[in-house]
């Protein structure tokens, strides 16, 4: 049975997850838009959600850890601890959704689960055929330019680690200061982006 089948049914109704190596995961386009989800661009296509086949190769805990498909390596952190517990070594398949802070890609998973040697072979035999445009150069000047412009979800996750003393920060203070709505706090929290501490009160998931 291929470890897609599993997930089929869980993945009605979403964004289809998109098989691509990981090195689309580290230079695809990002775009994030105000009240709607992140995704990437695949030529024409946006890519919300994507399948990985990778191997584990660090562990931090047991919601943070990298893998790397041998076209790159990438972070991957959990909302909350997941079923799976993977290991070094361990060969995973990723249902995620790329996700950029402070200039750092890293994917959010959804599923994790575990797969092996054959299907990591038929999934480079698949990739192969997938054309994956190349990144621009980036110069030294688009980079300090880059750094220099926060999204507005990003204004709204550092206002959220400013303001929180280690109780989460009031979901009106939020959107009193930062110009934020209700539809916008649910959205960083459906993304993984901050959890709900207590009842109306949110902290960054690091």
């Amino acid at each position: 049975m291929s470890p897609d089948a599993d997930i089929s049914a869980k993945s009605r109704q979403r964004h289809p997850a998109v098989k691509v190596p990981l090195s689309f995961v580290l230079s695809g386009n990002y775009i994030e838009e105000q009240d709607s989800p992140s995704y990437l661009t695949l030529g024409e296509r946006k890519v919300y959600r994507v399948n990985v086949l990778a191997v584990v190769v660090d562990v931090r805990d047991e919601k943070q850890f990298s893998v790397d498909d041998g076209t790159g390596k990438v972070s991957v952190r959990a909302f909350e601890a997941l079923p799976t517990r993977v290991a070094v070594g361990d060969l995973v398949l990723l249902i995620a959704r790329p996700r950029v802070y402070n200039g750092e890609r890293y994917l959010v998973p959804e599923i994790a689960a575990y797969t092996t040697e054959p299907w990591m072979r038929v999934r480079k035999k698949e990739l192969e055929a997938l054309t994956i445009p190349e990144a621009a150069p980036i110069s030294e000047e688009s980079i300090l330019q880059e750094e220099s412009i926060e999204t507005p979800h990003e204004k709204i996750l550092a206002f959220i680690r400013s303001q929180d003393s280690g109780q989460g920060v009031a979901i009106e203070t939020i959107m009193n200061e930062t110009g934020a709505t209700e539809d916008t706090v649910q959205l960083l929290l459906k993304e993984g982006e901050v959890f709900e501490i207590s009842p109306g009160r949110y902290k960054v998931l690091e």
